[in-house]
């Protein structure tokens, strides 16, 4: 059957102009970018010298993984709108978390998010054969490379549908290839091919590849893990690393040849045309293949480098070699380039190089912040993403009206000396235990087991001063080199817990 349906032709036109954006995104995470130069004869001695082959010398991908591995999912639970714990959507949610392998899936997820600005989930039920119903669904993680999400005009928040696409073909051949597209719409889905060589920008060129399905559940299936709500769609985290990126493949390119050089320099003698030349400058003495007419050897140059030897050059005046460029021309200018990757990027300098000074304490967190809003930023986006997907999932089931709380990795936490000296500081002050504790980056659960209902607070308040104070002796040790920054970090976390649980409870 022929083209009925617009929304076909103009999906897939929509979708071949955003490639582009998401084809840079992934060459610079992956550092395959290569380098230009401004010369173009410059650009064919570079060709020539293989100096194209040269790995890029890849920080581009730094912004992305060091967010990424803030963004962690712990746990996921359903509750009534009352608070009441909801069994049967939490014994779905936790079956469908694991069949789908999300533990490991939602990480490739968030730094698909992150690397192109967009990525989406397909959610759909999975069916018993015999029943034809629901038993589990699926959780699907699709790459902005092959899907798309589309938004009425007026709104960055309606869906109107969602385009899947892919290709197939033998051994690169355009007459062969084939290209599918799948549309999904809140009450079908449609699934469309073109005849194989066809350009898939002509309407002609589409046919349907089989009946259409209803889609009982009247949403779009699809659902868009984005990194800004500010356009319909996202922006790679490291979108203003590319810049620096750029410069930095150029130096280091330049900076190659500028090796070659500095360990096999160039040398010139100079010709004196009234010198005495017994090889009547016919012949070149420092050519190793020079055997015919050479007198003073049979394939071989007539000189050597042994301690106490003598050169003879003949009909020259002098000898000498040009210098390579100063290696400080292209280090300086690499190092400004990483560092101005880190602060566009609003990721801590740290992270780009971990061999020197790295802060500590509040220091440290005070040199990570930007990256701990730009986590709790992402945290914030994929949050709601992950409640309608899964909200949509319980929806196959019959369950409506039910709270999704999806529970972070801390961001922040404090685990040194310094910081829990000033969280003993707040408590003395009159901040509650439990708002400390929660600020330091521990979860509800573990905070709640350590402040157990009908506690005396005052007993507590005396635990954590007096972990404030151990704290302190073991930062004077560290000091002096008795114990380093991981011993002193296990002890604080077993102290805390040990002194908690060895008060009496009630």
């Amino acid at each position: 059957m022929a083209i009925t349906n617009s929304d076909v032709v103009a999906s897939y036109m929509k979708f071949d102009a955003a490639q582009p954006k998401y084809r840079t995104a992934e060459l610079f995470y992956e550092g395959e970018i290569g380098r230009t130069f401004g010369s173009e004869r410059v650009q064919l001695l570079m060709d020539r010298m293989n100096i194209g082959k040269v790995e890029d010398f890849n920080f581009a991908s730094i912004p992305v993984d060091a967010v990424c591995n803030k963004l962690q999912v712990t746990t996921v639970s359903c509750a009534t709108y009352d608070g009441k714990p909801h069994e049967q959507a939490q014994q779905i949610i936790s079956e469908g978390w694991k069949r789908n392998k999300l533990k490991l899936e939602s990480f490739a997820l968030h730094q698909g998010a992150c690397e192109y600005g967009d990525y989406f989930v397909l959610v759909w039920p999975v069916f018993d054969a015999d029943s034809k119903k629901p038993i589990g669904f699926d959780f699907v993680r699709e790459s902005p490379r092959n899907m798309r999400l589309f938004y009425d005009e007026d709104s960055n928040f309606t869906k109107s549908h969602a385009m899947k696409w892919w290709c197939e073909g033998e051994g690169g051949d355009k007459s062969k290839l084939v290209h599918y597209m799948t549309l999904y719409y809140r009450d079908r889905i449609e699934f469309w091919c073109t005849e194989a060589g066809q350009d898939p920008k002509l309407p002609q060129s589409w046919v349907s590849r089989r009946e259409d399905e209803p889609n009982p559940y009247g949403q779009v299936p699809v659902f868009h893990f984005r990194t800004s709500m500010s356009d319909k769609y996202g922006r790679p985290e490291h979108i203003k690393a590319y810049g620096p990126q750029r410069f930095i493949n150029h130096v280091i390119s330049n900076f190659s040849v500028t090796i070659d050089f500095m360990s096999y320099p160039q040398r010139y003698a100079l010709m004196d045309p009234k010198g005495d030349d017994p090889n009547v400058n016919k012949q070149d003495p420092f050519d190793l293949n020079d055997a015919d007419d050479d007198p003073e050897g049979e394939g071989h140059a007539p000189f050597n480098a042994d301690p106490a030897a003598i050169w003879k050059l003949f009909g020259m005046t002098g000898v000498g070699q040009f210098n390579p460029a100063d290696p400080s021309n292209f280090i300086e200018p690499l190092d400004r380039a990483v560092k101005s990757m880190a602060q566009l990027t609003e990721t801590p300098f740290h992270y780009f190089d971990p061999s020197g000074d790295t802060p500590s304490g509040e220091s440290l967190r005070t040199a990570n912040e930007p990256l701990y809003v730009r986590a709790e930023r992402l945290e914030m986006l994929f949050e709601s993403e992950y409640q309608d997907s899964l909200s949509f999932a319980l929806s196959f089931f019959g369950i409506e009206d039910v709270a999704i709380d999806v529970k972070w990795k801390a961001v922040r936490m404090v685990s040194d000396a310094e910081g829990w000296t000033v969280i003993a500081q707040k408590v003395a002050l009159g901040v509650p235990l439990r708002q400390c504790l929660q600020e330091a980056g521990y979860e509800d659960e573990l905070v709640n087991s350590w402040l157990n209902q009908g506690s005396d607070v005052q007993q507590r308040l005396g635990v954590l001063k007096g972990i404030a104070d151990v704290i302190e002796s073991l930062g004077a040790s560290m000091a002096l080199g008795i114990v380093d920054t991981v011993q002193v970090k296990k002890i604080v976390a077993d102290l805390i817990g040990e002194a908690v649980d060895d008060e009496p409870k009630d």
